[in-house]
């Protein structure tokens, strides 16, 4: 079952939908969205991976994004570690989340990587998808603050190893970009 939420989390309001019974004792699988993307992005993935997984699923608009809280001026460099770190951490508390499996796309991706550096007695493992990487130069000083002892990175894994599934080409929920409409295309696994 879909439920729509709002809660207060690093100072901002934020917009989340959960499908089946999060916070209750059981692994959660968190999605985090790409830099262009919300949770109507997802389409229909998050009920199907629900089903498919027997977990409960949450995914949440980031400050800026979709039906949260709108983004006044810019983004800092360090915004990927705040929203991984402490803004996740109290999603995380909000929710009564113990144990989640991380799911990212694009800067969702480096998100969930950097969220399990964060947040290792938490995050019991992390699928990213095509994670986005910051400019070279700041990789030090930014990308990976917090060490992530015996960590792989595979990022074939999301095509390779998942079943088929229909994707439907997402619609912008930051303003920028447009959408062709709903040309759809099929993953096989190959």
């Amino acid at each position: 079952m879909m439920k729509e939420h709002e809660l207060l989390a690093g100072g901002h309001r934020l917009a989340a939908t959960t499908w089946g019974d999060v916070g209750n004792g059981r692994p959660t699988i968190v999605m985090m969205h790409g830099g262009l993307d919300c949770i109507s992005t997802w389409k229909d993935l998050p009920q199907v991976v629900a089903e498919a997984s027997g977990w409960p699923v949450l995914a949440y608009d980031r400050h800026g994004y979709g039906r949260s809280e709108r983004l006044a001026g810019g983004r800092e460099p360090s915004y990927r570690r705040e929203e991984a770190g402490p803004v996740l951490g109290e999603v995380l508390r909000h929710f009564h989340i113990d144990q989640t499996l991380m799911f990212g796309h694009s800067d969702g991706g480096a998100m969930s990587v950097l969220a399990a550096a964060a947040h290792p007695e938490r995050v019991c493992g992390v699928l990213a998808c095509s994670p986005a990487r910051p400019p070279w130069p700041l990789i030090n000083s930014w990308w990976m603050p917090w060490p992530v002892r015996g960590a792989r990175l595979n990022t074939r894994a999301c095509a390779k190893n998942s079943s088929a599934t229909t994707v439907r080409e997402p619609t912008p929920c930051s303003g920028a970009g447009t959408s062709s409409g709903p040309a759809r295309r099929r993953w096989s696994g190959t």
